[in-house]
């Protein structure tokens, strides 16, 4: 009588483990006890088929499929493991299981730990996913003696939030970029079937590093079509560049090619470079640079085939050669005349182990190749010995266009000699307004102009006091 009753209580149990619609798993990697739900279909309301069974988010038990209780919709990579494999299953997953309007429902958490990167991971055609990580201890490190493309490769992603991880390499391996960024065929405004539908817009960055590693450009924006208005927030790279280097380091900041007419603005807030050739390269783009700086870099900016206004406000140069480098206007995609715009810029040439001068041996520390260029509340300082400093002022070559240099309340070293050179085209005028002197005796501004045509136009003038 005993054996009878206790066999009619367990057969009840073991029915409901069997076919509950909530079951407790022990996950494989984190051996913690993890909830899974019964379920028909995906997020989107499709259905659950085999194919879809990883064991991770869904799994097949007794001829019933169980999706994974996932808290607050956040994806633990570890879950997956701690390679470019997992994180890449993660996004997969993210891009497809979408949640209102269509954009990602699930974030991507990487907590910290060293991730091993041997092939890059790749995002693509998804709107608002959200990847971020636990700090300086999440380590994205790619494989010893392994070179790959990128890290993250973003193509036709609009919206993202990237956050708080770094880039690391091992011995022996290299990248192109940390992160690319393109849409499509690279030259499509509509795009092929087949390729995102969508251009790469709108996402922003935050927290991301590097604490090693050998690039070319940290970060390749693609300007054969429309990839536009990124936002960068404390975001730094540093490298090891010395001007023997021409393998790698040559920027932090790739941005367009001068091509594509809608590539728009980029902003940058506290970005600070160290050891590359070229902090940021603006190719038919414009945008803004507050904060942050750089030091041991040949040239902090070069720009080519401007399109929008540039803004550097804030930003602290040391050991660096050049400012600013616009070696003509070809032309741009619009075919506006450039305006750029540097405000209490702090410059000093000193606190390089390296002599980049030699790249700057005619001593122009600002070359604009047409437009306007304001200079306002800026400081010069620390030159190297037996250098004499310029400011060049190149001309677009359209005549509809004039040319201007404006100086505003910046202090000017004895050190700029023949301060001013206009080229013979240039229909230019050269303003210096409450500017101060530091040479003995004071500054005779007149003298420190070079001019090299007829109508150019140059006044020095001091705002009376009231």
């Amino acid at each position: 009588m005993k054996s009878i009753l206790l066999l009619f209580i367990a057969i009840p149990f073991v029915g409901l483990a069997q076919n509950s619609d909530v079951i407790s798993v022990t996950d494989r990697n984190s051996k913690e006890s993890v909830s899974f739900r019964k379920v028909t279909t995906s997020d989107e309301g499709k259905m659950i088929d085999d194919q879809q069974v990883d064991d991770v988010i869904y799994k097949k038990i007794n001829n019933n499929f169980y999706k994974r209780v996932i808290p607050q919709n956040i994806i633990n990579v570890t879950w997956f493991g701690n390679t470019s494999d997992a994180i890449q299953k993660a996004v997969d997953f993210a891009s497809v299981n979408l949640g209102p309007w269509r954009r990602a429902k699930y974030s991507i958490y990487l907590p910290e730990g060293t991730y091993v990167i041997d092939k890059p991971i790749k995002i693509t055609n998804v709107e608002g996913i959200h990847i971020y990580g636990g700090g300086i201890g999440t380590l994205l490190e790619i494989k010893e003696n392994t070179k790959i493309s990128s890290v993250f490769e973003l193509n036709g992603t609009a919206y993202g939030v990237y956050e708080n991880f770094y880039f690391g390499g091992a011995p022996g391996s290299s990248c192109d970029n940390f992160i690319y960024i393109y849409w499509g065929d690279k030259k499509s405004d509509v795009q092929p079937v087949g390729y995102p539908k969508r251009s790469s817009t709108q996402n922003s960055f935050t927290n991301i590093r590097n604490i090693s590693g050998r690039f070319k450009d940290a970060v390749r924006i693609d300007g054969h079509n429309q990839n536009d208005m990124s936002m960068w927030y404390n975001c730094s790279f540093n490298g090891n560049w010395t001007p023997k280097e021409t393998d790698f380091f040559r920027s932090a900041f790739n941005l367009g090619d001068g091509k594509a007419g809608n590539n728009l603005i980029h902003n940058f807030q506290n970005s600070y470079i160290v050891g590359v050739k070229n902090a940021f390269i603006f190719g038919g783009v414009g945008g803004s640079i507050t904060g942050g700086g750089a030091s041991n870099v040949d040239t902090y900016i070069v720009r080519n085939n401007p399109n929008e206004t540039l803004l550097v406000s804030g930003v602290r140069l040391e050991g660096t050669s050049r400012i600013y480098r616009n070696e003509g206007y070809l032309n741009g995609i619009h075919e506006y005349p450039d305006n750029v715009t540097f405000q209490n810029l702090w410059y000093s040439a000193s606190g390089s182990q390296y002599d980049y001068f030699d790249s700057a041996a005619d001593g122009i520390l600002i070359f604009h190749g047409g437009g306007t260029l304001n200079i306002i509340g800026s400081t010069f300082t620390y030159f190297p010995k037996d250098k004499k400093m310029r400011i060049k002022l190149s001309g677009a070559m359209n005549n509809n266009f004039h040319n201007a240099l404006n100086i505003i309340g910046s202090n000017i070293p004895e050190k700029f000699e023949n301060l001013f050179i206009v080229d013979l085209w240039a229909r230019a005028s050269v303003n210096v307004i409450g500017s101060n002197e530091t040479a003995d005796g004071g500054m005779k501004m007149g003298n420190h102009v070079h001019q090299w045509m007829k109508d150019f136009n140059y006044k020095s003038t001091f705002l009376p006091i009231k």
